[in-house]
């Protein structure tokens, strides 16, 4: 690996950990002041940055392996797509949760992390239970 991909990643790294850490652990303070929507505008950059510079050229190298004849940059069609399809879902979900009033179950992420691993060791005892 490059070592510009390499500062490249440990930069993104950091500028999303240290822009994540504060809304994960106050999420009720965090919403309230006007930075949140410009913190999630930021996020949302720093994940489109990292798929141009790292991601993406490396997709685009495998895409053209399989297909060689298309002569149409499809996998960059299929990358915009995607990314603007997760934006509008994402932005259609909050706009519902304002509308209907709907509160999540679980507000703080140590919560959710302990229902869903409940939830996993609760399945996996299913599933062993339905294969003996």
């Amino acid at each position: 690996m490059a070592p510009f991909k390499l500062i490249a990643m440990f930069s993104i790294l950091a500028i999303a950990l240290a822009g994540g850490y504060y809304p994960l652990r106050h999420p009720q303070t965090a919403r309230q002041g006007k930075g949140f929507p410009q913190g999630e505008a930021f996020a949302a950059g720093v994940f489109l940055a990292l798929a141009l510079l790292m991601m993406l050229p490396s997709a685009f190298h495998l895409f053209n392996k399989i297909m060689p004849s298309n002569e149409f940059p499809l996998a960059a069609v299929l990358a915009i797509l995607s990314f603007s399809s997760l934006l509008a879902i994402e932005q259609w979900a909050e706009k519902i949760q304002k509308e209907l009033g709907w509160k999540p179950h679980y507000e703080d992420l140590e919560t959710i992390i302990k229902t869903a691993w409940n939830w996993h060791q609760n399945e996996a005892t299913r599933q062993i239970g339905h294969s003996t």
